[in-house]
């Protein structure tokens, strides 16, 4: 398993900054390479969007 989280403004921004990201030229190469293609090392995405509580520091 692989977990990450990442910390967006909002929606909008974490489009924004998600389609940068997937778009990238080095993104795409690495992705791209034998090894490292989504069939060869995925087998289930989840994104799960959380907002964070009143007392939280994010």
């Amino acid at each position: 398993n692989l977990t990450y989280m990442l910390v967006f403004e909002n929606i909008a921004v974490r489009e924004k900054n998600w389609g940068a990201f997937i778009a990238d030229p080095e993104w795409k190469k690495l992705s791209g390479m034998p090894g490292y293609t989504d069939a060869e090392i995925v087998s289930n995405i989840s994104n799960v969007f959380l907002r964070p509580a009143a007392y939280s520091q994010i």
